[in-house]
């Protein structure tokens, strides 16, 4: 175990004497000269007085002042659980993947085959390089391809886990930037890696800048990593929404995991990101790409349940068990999806707005919130005047069959996030959440129940 270096017992003492009065004395009384007490009260302060950056305890009351410990002595305090969370990582052997579009396939590629590649792409940077690490730190990366029509290699992603907890997942890009579908490539790569990770909760992530790949630079930007050192970008990925009864928990993780000089610091109140988003929206926009996928649901952000057929779900949100070897729609596996609806629906949609997607009970649907995303831009058209830019994002091949009329409206969205437990009708109707329309068409949320929704979805 490693040894703390401490300075002389009275400083820590009079530390120690500090705490007692501030956390126990005037938050805590009861409990204020007991044994209990006084030992937290030392404990604390070894820990503050040896730069030590979090405190590991199952204490309700230090729990409980966690904000003014944080605040008063620089010291992250959390819970055993969530410390467990923090260490928990999904496996970066993610089985058979496959996926096939238009003209290209998404599938997993050999070490061998991915090393070939990069000295035909002339990458030269560490994390391409396996011989100058610990074997077994590296065991199984996470290798995945994009390969064209003639089976030819576009692009390649690598992915090495961290050793130790604070560190982020090293990625690193490679396009053939001489073919036509390098960017594609390299954006479909980069959103499965992503969504991939993000399905874990908050994980560090940094990418290499290796040298002549602008199109995986660019790329990295678009998906909010930022520049951390001369030759990597870092970004984080929360892949929850962020609301106020989980608010706590999550920025407590995300300061676990990314220690005291992380990218990025949530507002110590949920208020705050409240402030942010009526008064400062550049910013709540820029914060919330950073972490995307992820969601911070402000209370004044408007917010729709939008009905989804089970067909259209499964593809465009990927809800679906089942994986599909058919070749799919740009909707499918591109980070901006577009969903396609009546012309009637044009007042429902607007930029920045949050959707919930609500499978409907045809063809054995789930009658249940499935998904939340972020709504990006809203185009109102005539269905004779939807181009091919339009439809490269959906999942349909025409727009003929959502509306008797001439009209559809199409909004685009990203920051997809999956329910980890769906939102039943029925728990919907209790909360008076399903509207006029029994959700059968575009139903607005009040902040309440937004609240409400994600709770029983997330919590």
């Amino acid at each position: 175990m490693p040894t703390i270096n401490l300075p002389d017992g009275e400083t820590t003492s009079q530390l120690s004497e500090e705490i007692h009065n501030e956390i126990f004395r005037k938050h805590k009384p009861s409990q204020a000269g007991s044994d209990q007490a006084l030992s937290d009260s030392i404990h604390l302060a070894e820990c503050i007085m040896g730069n030590a950056f979090a405190f590991i305890t199952s204490d309700g009351v230090l729990l409980n002042n966690r904000p003014l410990i944080r605040e008063k002595w620089g010291l992250e305090v959390a819970a055993l659980d969530e410390l467990n969370d923090a260490l928990s990582e999904m496996p970066l052997d993610m089985g058979s993947t496959s996926t096939v579009g238009k003209d290209f396939r998404i599938s997993n590629e050999t070490w061998e085959r991915a090393q070939q590649f990069f000295k035909a792409m002339n990458i030269q940077h560490d994390y391409a390089d396996e011989s100058h690490h610990v074997p077994l730190a590296h065991i199984n990366p996470y290798l995945l391809k994009v390969s064209g029509e003639n089976d030819e290699t576009i692009g390649v992603m690598k992915v090495r886990r961290p050793q130790a907890l604070g560190d982020a997942h090293q990625m690193i890009l490679a396009v053939d930037h001489r073919h036509p579908l390098a960017e594609m490539a390299a954006e479909v790569l980069m959103n499965q890696t992503i969504d991939h990770f993000a399905q874990s909760g908050p994980n560090l992530l940094s990418i290499a800048a290796a040298q002549g790949q602008i199109v995986a630079y660019k790329c990295a930007q678009r998906f909010g990593f930022v520049v951390s050192e001369h030759d990597t970008l870092k970004k984080l990925t929360l892949g929850t929404p962020l609301f106020s009864a989980n608010h706590e928990k999550i920025s407590s993780a995300v300061r676990l995991l990314t220690g005291q000089n992380g990218i990025l610091e949530i507002p110590g109140s949920f208020e705050e990101l409240n402030i942010m988003f009526d008064q400062r929206p550049d910013e709540f926009e820029e914060l919330e790409k950073t972490m995307s996928p992820a969601l911070i649901l402000a209370k004044n952000r408007p917010t729709i349940i939008q009905p989804i057929k089970r067909s259209f779900a499964d593809e465009l949100l990927g809800t679906s068990n089942q994986q599909n070897m058919l070749e799919q729609f740009g909707g499918a596996y591109l980070a901006k999806k577009t969903y396609v609806c009546s012309g009637r629906s044009k007042n429902s949609f607007r930029a920045n707005q949050i959707v919930f997607f609500y499978e409907s009970g045809r063809n054995n649907g789930r009658q249940a919130i499935v998904a939340i995303a972020r709504v990006d831009d809203v185009l109102h058209s005539k269905k004779d005047e939807v181009g091919a830019a339009e439809m490269r994002h959906t999942v349909v091949e025409s727009v003929d069959q959502f509306a008797a009329g001439s009209d559809v409206t199409l909004f685009s969205f990203s920051s997809l996030l999956r329910f980890p437990r769906p939102v039943l009708y029925s728990e919907l109707k209790k909360i008076q959440a399903t509207g006029n329309s029994n959700l059968q068409s575009a139903t607005v949320v009040t902040p309440k129940n937004t609240q409400k929704i994600l709770e029983l979805g997330w919590l």
